[in-house]
């Protein structure tokens, strides 16, 4: 059991050095790793904030303008109406870097997939902290209703 703690700190020791490079300044740099198989799409930008975490703000994002979300066609087939809640990642300049679903309606008609895709090209202001706009997490619900024709 030693022997195995003590490969496995030498590895990842190992991985470290490899991972980094000590300048002749003192100040450590990351090696370029872009032509070692790293997919760049995966990098998270660390100046966003997760999903849960809590922003300052002293005024909220403001909707500028939201697409009509598109009723599924089997949802109106099968004549039902639901709502879902996403939650969108509104950056510093107002535009949606993420959406996800925050509750779903419960029903397997593409409300879900309807709501993501509405979500994701609405327009915001951004919110505000000390004069400076922020990113920030915000949930909202799209609702879908048939209209009552008669």
């Amino acid at each position: 059991m030693t022997v195995a703690i003590t490969r496995m700190s030498l590895v990842a020791l190992l991985t470290l050095l490899c991972t980094f490079t000590v300048g002749s300044s003192g100040t450590a740099r990351a090696d370029n790793v872009s032509n070692k198989g790293v997919d760049s799409a995966k990098i998270v930008d660390k100046s966003l904030p997760s999903p849960d975490e809590f922003i300052a703000i002293d005024d909220s994002p403001v909707l500028e303008s939201q697409p009509q979300a598109v009723y599924p066609d089997s949802a109106k087939k099968a004549n039902v109406e639901g709502s879902v809640w996403v939650k969108v990642l509104i950056d510093k300049q107002g535009n949606i870097r993420q959406a996800l679903i925050a509750k779903g309606s419960g029903k397997k008609v593409g409300f879900e997939e309807a709501a993501l895709t509405a979500a994701k090209q609405a327009t915001w202001k951004p919110a505000m902290f000390n004069n400076k706009p922020v990113a920030i997490w915000v949930s909202y619900e799209i609702k879908f209703l048939l209209k009552n024709e008669k």
